[in-house]
């Protein structure tokens, strides 16, 4: 991991699917055990987690279910929706405020 978890490592065991990543309305959810599951593995308070860290781990399980041949139609849109707000942007990034 190349994040402020760069030196933590994922739990075994712990699945993609795990997360029941989905959708609900305009908001995007997971379940919290595979977090706990997380920071017991890495002896580290969940407190400690920021929301940053939360979407980079949720990243890092989303790449490794990709890289064996898993898929997941949320986070797939996700990412395509990323995608498309930063090619929208056409690299131009303002600081809030300055719109």
């Amino acid at each position: 991991m190349s994040h402020p978890t760069q030196n933590l490592t994922l739990p075994t065991g712990i699945a993609f699917a795990d997360l029941k990543f989905r959708v609900d309305g305009t908001d995007y959810l997971h379940e919290l055990k595979p977090f706990r599951a997380f920071c017991r593995h890495n002896r580290i308070a969940m407190s400690l987690l920021t929301t940053q860290m939360h979407c980079d781990l949720i990243n890092d399980w989303y790449d490794l279910h990709v890289a064996t041949g898993g898929s997941d139609p949320v986070m797939k849109n996700l990412r395509a929706e990323i995608a498309a707000e930063i090619r929208a942007q056409d690299g131009v990034q303002l600081d809030p405020g300055h719109a």
